[in-house]
């Protein structure tokens, strides 16, 4: 069993493998046991973890794309 981190709606873990460190982020399931455990996830190498964080933080400060429906 991981250590299941939680920021917010969030889920996060990190395990270590053979092969390297894993890391997982999470939105749970709404699951009738309350598990939240299970969800639509995003796996990434820890690696990747600091382009991941500027990804992010660039997300946070940029503009929207406006949508526009196809005719």
């Amino acid at each position: 069993m991981t250590t299941i981190h939680r920021q917010g709606k969030l889920r996060a873990d990190k395990v270590l493998y053979k092969d390297g460190i894993g890391c997982t982020v999470w939105y749970p399931f709404d699951n009738d046991d309350g598990s939240e455990d299970t969800g639509i996830c995003f796996d990434f190498g820890f690696e990747d973890i600091d382009d991941f964080i500027l990804l992010l933080q660039r997300l946070k400060e940029v503009g929207s794309d406006y949508y526009e429906e196809s005719a």
